[in-house]
């Protein structure tokens, strides 16, 4: 799919439409939980379809799903845009830049929240990349992945 958040926007509201249940009861603790719940897998690549998915439910709770308004809830909503957003070795470009947008349409973002947020640029890695590289995406299958720098902060 394009990098356009209205064209996600019409997925989700076509899934919604159809009744296609993406969220399965899930909300933002349970969501934040599945993307940091798959370091119990041994398997790397289990983890990141894993986490991959758990993405996604994420990208359709910020467009359609209920959050509640209070400060609490946005922090966890920032906290779980924030954990996409800075692991590139586990999401691809576009999935953390529609997480991103999705998050700051939904949500007033606060100027601390956005200088954090853009310390996670979607820029290649490496001098070598072309501007077609940009547009399309490969499986980077090495990542690093910090466990406890995303530990619940009440």
């Amino acid at each position: 799919m394009p990098t356009k958040i209205n064209d996600y926007r019409i997925l989700c509201e076509t899934l919604e439409f159809l009744c296609i249940d993406v969220l399965s009861g899930r909300g933002i603790n349970s969501i934040m939980g599945d993307l940091r719940g798959g370091k119990h897998y041994w398997n790397e690549q289990i983890f990141k379809t894993w986490a991959r998915d758990s993405a996604f439910r994420l990208l359709y709770l910020f467009i359609l799903g209920e959050i509640g308004s209070d400060v609490k809830d946005s922090n966890r909503a920032y906290n779980a845009a924030l954990f996409v957003v800075s692991h590139c070795g586990i999401f691809e470009r576009r999935t953390r830049k529609m997480v991103r947008e999705a998050y700051e349409e939904r949500f007033d973002v606060s100027a601390k929240q956005l200088r954090e947020l853009d310390k996670w640029a979607f820029r290649p890695h490496s001098p070598e990349y072309s501007e077609d590289d940009l547009t399309t995406e490969s499986e980077d299958l090495s990542f690093e992945f910090d466990y406890d720098y995303y530990s619940d902060r009440s």
